[in-house]
């Protein structure tokens, strides 16, 4: 019985230790300013190639990417401590940010309790500088890496940026996808942002398709499994 009762008392204890117990001050909080991101989809988007995919906002078959809607939850999936202590998480892009009124730092890693639910949410790790959420995801799925088109040229994938043989193309990662197509990571041009690259993983490489929003009047949902792309990225 008191075997039992101590095995109860310590597994409870480090239970506890996973999570926290209160909320924490800001000014402890402002030593771990960064950008905090959920474990689970930070690890998924170089595994799964695909920023949809890897948000867990589609479960069908591929085609189908162009009607599935935005998975609808209240869960927190990433957020920023600024330098004051202050914590701003979002649990959907295209709703915007919702400042967190508790938080705390356990082992390095962030947990916010989210009062939708009443629960504490996390971990979530630190991956890089606040508000450069973008950036840092844009890197971590396309790795930095170069590849070579169909026509030779090469392709430079590295800091929200696509360098074409010696030309460079500012990009937006768009992580708020509601207005986008869902087949695969959309990049928004900075020169021109009626028009959207839709990046969607081929072989070791990539194919792209040119697209557009959505909402636009005359959007024609592409099949990427059976249209022509614009590029094949070896």
């Amino acid at each position: 019985m008191y075997k039992i009762f101590f095995l109860f008392v310590m597994f409870t204890s480090l239970w506890s230790l996973e999570k926290p117990m209160e909320c924490q001050q800001q000014n402890v909080l402002a030593k771990h300013t960064g950008y905090y991101t959920d474990t689970t989809l930070w690890n998924n988007l170089p595994k799964l190639r695909q920023w949809p995919l890897a948000r867990g906002q589609w479960h069908g078959d591929i085609a189908s990417f162009n009607v599935t809607k935005e998975r609808e939850n209240n869960e927190i999936k990433d957020a920023d401590i600024y330098e004051s202590g202050e914590i701003f998480a979002y649990d959907n892009w295209h709703e915007g940010s919702i400042q967190s009124v508790c938080s705390a730092i356990l082992k390095n890693k962030l947990w916010i309790f989210n009062k939708n639910n009443h629960k504490w949410e996390g971990p979530f790790i630190r991956v890089g500088k606040a508000l450069d959420e973008n950036t840092i995801y844009f890197n971590r799925l396309f790795q930095n890496k170069c590849y070579k088109d169909e026509l030779n040229q090469k392709w430079c994938f590295r800091n929200s940026e696509i360098q074409i043989d010696n030309k460079k193309f500012k990009v937006e990662l768009m992580l708020d996808t509601f207005e986008t197509p869902l087949y695969g990571s959309a990049l928004k041009l900075e020169e021109n942002t009626s028009r959207l690259w839709m990046i969607v993983p081929y072989k070791n490489g990539w194919k792209i398709f040119l697209d557009t929003w959505v909402t636009d009047e005359n959007y024609k949902a592409i099949n990427p499994l059976k249209d022509k792309p614009w590029h094949i990225l070896k």
